[in-house]
Protein backbone atom coordinates (compact mmCIF):
# COMPACT_ATOMS: atom_id res chain seq x y z
CA UNK A 1 0.00 0.00 0.00
CA UNK A 2 1.39 3.38 -1.12
CA UNK A 3 -0.18 6.62 -0.39
CA UNK A 4 0.15 9.86 -2.58
CA UNK A 5 -0.87 13.69 -1.68
CA UNK A 6 -1.02 16.12 -4.62
CA UNK A 7 -0.89 20.55 -4.26
CA UNK A 8 -2.71 20.00 -7.93
CA UNK A 9 -6.11 19.16 -6.57
CA UNK A 10 -8.09 21.48 -9.75
CA UNK A 11 -5.63 19.27 -12.37
CA UNK A 12 -6.75 15.87 -10.34
CA UNK A 13 -10.63 16.64 -10.00
CA UNK A 14 -10.64 17.76 -14.21
CA UNK A 15 -9.11 14.30 -14.98
CA UNK A 16 -11.35 12.31 -12.50
CA UNK A 17 -14.46 14.37 -13.57
CA UNK A 18 -14.23 15.67 -16.69
CA UNK A 19 -11.73 13.73 -18.67
CA UNK A 20 -11.31 9.87 -19.00
CA UNK A 21 -8.41 8.95 -17.04
CA UNK A 22 -11.04 6.67 -14.57
CA UNK A 23 -14.09 5.83 -16.92
CA UNK A 24 -13.00 1.98 -16.69
CA UNK A 25 -12.84 1.60 -13.35
CA UNK A 26 -15.62 0.74 -10.93
CA UNK A 27 -17.08 2.37 -7.98
CA UNK A 28 -16.93 0.41 -5.15
CA UNK A 29 -18.34 3.50 -2.54
CA UNK A 30 -18.36 7.02 -2.39
CA UNK A 31 -18.90 9.46 0.39
CA UNK A 32 -19.21 13.19 -0.20
CA UNK A 33 -20.23 15.96 2.17
CA UNK A 34 -21.65 18.75 0.52
CA UNK A 35 -24.67 20.59 2.37
CA UNK A 36 -26.20 17.16 2.92
CA UNK A 37 -24.13 14.00 2.97
CA UNK A 38 -23.91 11.14 0.05
CA UNK A 39 -23.06 7.45 0.49
CA UNK A 40 -23.20 6.13 -2.42
CA UNK A 41 -22.09 2.43 -3.15
CA UNK A 42 -20.96 1.47 -6.27
CA UNK A 43 -22.74 -2.05 -6.39
CA UNK A 44 -25.73 -2.32 -9.41
CA UNK A 45 -28.94 -3.23 -8.04
CA UNK A 46 -30.15 -6.44 -9.63
CA UNK A 47 -33.71 -5.68 -8.92
CA UNK A 48 -33.69 -2.14 -11.34
CA UNK A 49 -32.92 -5.45 -14.77
CA UNK A 50 -35.32 -7.16 -15.91
CA UNK A 51 -35.00 -11.09 -15.36
CA UNK A 52 -32.12 -12.55 -17.33
CA UNK A 53 -31.02 -9.08 -18.81
CA UNK A 54 -26.70 -8.87 -18.00
CA UNK A 55 -25.70 -6.35 -15.89
CA UNK A 56 -22.22 -5.96 -14.15
CA UNK A 57 -21.88 -6.00 -10.38
CA UNK A 58 -20.40 -2.82 -9.95
CA UNK A 59 -21.35 0.54 -11.87
CA UNK A 60 -18.09 2.17 -13.82
CA UNK A 61 -16.88 5.42 -13.18
CA UNK A 62 -17.73 7.07 -16.83
CA UNK A 63 -21.40 6.16 -15.70
CA UNK A 64 -21.02 7.89 -12.35
CA UNK A 65 -19.09 10.85 -13.26
CA UNK A 66 -21.62 13.36 -14.48
CA UNK A 67 -23.80 12.82 -11.24
CA UNK A 68 -20.89 13.82 -8.66
CA UNK A 69 -19.69 16.53 -10.63
CA UNK A 70 -23.37 17.89 -10.68
CA UNK A 71 -23.22 17.36 -7.05
CA UNK A 72 -19.92 19.44 -5.87
CA UNK A 73 -20.12 21.90 -8.90
CA UNK A 74 -20.79 25.69 -7.26
CA UNK A 75 -19.34 28.23 -5.24
CA UNK A 76 -18.25 26.02 -2.13
CA UNK A 77 -15.91 22.84 -2.22
CA UNK A 78 -17.15 19.82 -0.61
CA UNK A 79 -15.82 19.22 2.96
CA UNK A 80 -15.23 15.49 2.34
CA UNK A 81 -15.13 13.58 -0.35
CA UNK A 82 -14.54 9.83 -0.36
CA UNK A 83 -14.29 7.56 -3.69
CA UNK A 84 -13.26 4.18 -3.72
CA UNK A 85 -12.12 2.95 -7.42
CA UNK A 86 -11.72 -0.91 -8.60
CA UNK A 87 -9.42 -1.35 -11.38
CA UNK A 88 -10.62 -4.04 -13.56
CA UNK A 89 -8.42 -6.96 -12.81
CA UNK A 90 -9.01 -9.01 -15.76
CA UNK A 91 -6.77 -6.08 -17.37
CA UNK A 92 -3.79 -7.33 -15.08
CA UNK A 93 -1.55 -9.65 -16.96
CA UNK A 94 1.56 -9.24 -14.96
CA UNK A 95 0.70 -10.88 -11.52
CA UNK A 96 -1.14 -13.95 -10.39
CA UNK A 97 -4.72 -12.67 -9.65
CA UNK A 98 -6.05 -15.47 -8.35
CA UNK A 99 -5.70 -14.20 -4.41
CA UNK A 100 -6.75 -10.75 -5.27
CA UNK A 101 -10.33 -9.57 -4.58
CA UNK A 102 -9.58 -6.24 -5.91
CA UNK A 103 -7.27 -3.42 -6.57
CA UNK A 104 -8.47 -0.43 -5.45
CA UNK A 105 -7.71 3.49 -5.26
CA UNK A 106 -8.92 5.16 -2.69
CA UNK A 107 -9.10 9.22 -3.24
CA UNK A 108 -9.75 11.14 -0.15
CA UNK A 109 -10.12 15.00 -0.53
CA UNK A 110 -10.83 17.05 3.06
CA UNK A 111 -9.99 20.59 3.96
CA UNK A 112 -8.23 21.58 0.74
CA UNK A 113 -5.94 18.27 1.00
CA UNK A 114 -5.83 15.43 -1.50
CA UNK A 115 -4.68 12.22 -0.84
CA UNK A 116 -4.86 8.71 -2.87
CA UNK A 117 -4.19 5.73 -1.64
CA UNK A 118 -3.25 1.98 -3.57
CA UNK A 119 -4.47 -0.69 -1.86
CA UNK A 120 -5.22 -4.61 -2.68
CA UNK A 121 -8.09 -6.53 -1.23
CA UNK A 122 -6.78 -10.14 -0.96
CA UNK A 123 -9.23 -12.99 -0.44
CA UNK A 124 -7.07 -14.91 1.96
CA UNK A 125 -4.32 -14.10 4.11
CA UNK A 126 -0.55 -14.36 2.17
CA UNK A 127 2.80 -13.67 3.30
CA UNK A 128 3.09 -13.16 -0.37
CA UNK A 129 3.18 -9.35 -1.28
CA UNK A 130 4.08 -9.81 -5.16
CA UNK A 131 0.56 -8.49 -6.23
CA UNK A 132 0.31 -5.28 -4.00
CA UNK A 133 3.99 -4.17 -4.87
CA UNK A 134 2.63 -4.39 -8.61
CA UNK A 135 0.09 -2.64 -7.38
CA UNK A 136 1.77 0.16 -6.04
CA UNK A 137 3.84 0.17 -8.83
CA UNK A 138 1.24 0.46 -11.52
CA UNK A 139 -0.77 3.10 -9.82
CA UNK A 140 2.56 4.83 -9.67
CA UNK A 141 3.14 4.64 -13.29
CA UNK A 142 -0.49 5.30 -14.06
CA UNK A 143 -0.51 8.64 -12.77
CA UNK A 144 2.43 9.55 -14.10
CA UNK A 145 1.32 8.68 -17.75
CA UNK A 146 -2.10 10.70 -17.00
CA UNK A 147 0.22 13.75 -16.19
CA UNK A 148 -1.25 13.46 -12.23
CA UNK A 149 1.52 14.94 -10.46
CA UNK A 150 1.69 13.30 -6.22
CA UNK A 151 4.48 12.52 -4.10
CA UNK A 152 4.88 9.53 -1.97
CA UNK A 153 4.02 10.49 1.55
Amino acid sequence: MISYKTNHVKQFMNQLLRLGAFDGWEVREIKLHTMVRYTISGEINPAFFQEGEEHPPYILWQDMKDTMFDLIKGRKQPSLMQITLAFPKEQIMDVPTDNIESFLLNIHYENGALKLVAGTSVKTFSLDRSAEQFWDGYVAGFLEQQGIEVEAE
